[in-house]
């Protein structure tokens, strides 16, 4: 009982609070003034794409993307919009950066994090723990209570933590990089390497797969595809191309 009456209150307070919430929150009243079910333009990816991309100087547009997210994810939102939503899309621009295809998206704390609740209504179980590495017991027991493995989000709340507007999905921030101090600017973009890239699959074989399966639902939808490359810091440009080599960077040239 106790557990059951916390896990409501996460679900009340904290997850109303996730990107992806707020996204799917943000695209719900997007819906409700949509003509004739048709977006002219997607877009889908991970952070770059969600902090980038303003809707506001686009007409008809949406920002679907979220931090965190791959191609798993982007194939089954997308095929959710399509199919459940009955929502038509005329372009679909779909990111494809260095770190696209890197393991690390797929890695289980990417992977699940705070958005099970969400994506194991989209997606085969199967397939969850195929990436995740869980048992289906598990996984089915975190999809009904989310505050399992995330209680410390309660810290959101008491913490008192910033939430950012999110205007069709575009998620707002005032943050500036570049006033950074020299030092933590190339700290930034070492972490950002290491963790994209040391030890990994830079094309990691199930990547490749569902960014294939992307493609093939659009030419299925009549869906034109634009592929975007999203703009780094010149420091993260400096540590990738030290340390990688062209055919490593652009592995789809």
């Amino acid at each position: 009982m106790v557990v059951l009456t916390i896990n409501e209150l996460y679900i009340s307070l904290v997850l109303p609070r996730t990107y992806i919430a707020r996204s799917e929150s943000s695209y719900i009243d997007y819906l409700k003034e949509l003509p004739d079910n048709h977006i002219q333009n997607a877009f889908f990816g991970d952070s770059h794409v969600a902090n980038s991309i303003n809707p506001e100087y686009l007409p008809n547009t949406f920002n679907f993307g979220t931090p965190g997210e791959n191609y798993i994810k982007t194939y089954y939102r997308l095929k959710k919009i399509i199919n459940q939503d009955k929502v038509t899309i005329e372009n679909a621009f779909i990111q494809v950066d260095t770190h696209s295809f890197s393991s690390y998206m797929n890695e289980e704390a990417l992977f699940i994090g705070d958005s099970l609740w969400y994506y194991h209504k989209l997606m085969p179980f199967r397939l969850t723990q195929k990436v995740s590495k869980k048992s289906l017991l598990s996984l089915f027991i975190e999809s009904k209570l989310p505050v399992i493995g995330h209680a410390a989000h309660f810290s959101y709340i008491i913490n008192g933590r910033k939430i950012h507007v999110v205007n069709n999905g575009w998620i707002s921030r005032s943050g500036n990089f570049s006033e950074n101090p020299e030092d933590q600017k190339e700290q930034i973009a070492s972490h950002r390497f290491n963790q994209y890239f040391t030890e990994k699959t830079l094309i990691d074989p199930v990547a490749e797969e569902y960014f294939e399966k992307i493609i093939l639902l659009a030419e299925q939808k009549n869906i034109t595809l634009f592929f975007i490359r999203y703009p780094v810091t010149s420091y993260c440009k400096d540590s990738i191309t030290s340390q990688l080599s062209v055919e490593e960077i652009y592995p789809l040239s």
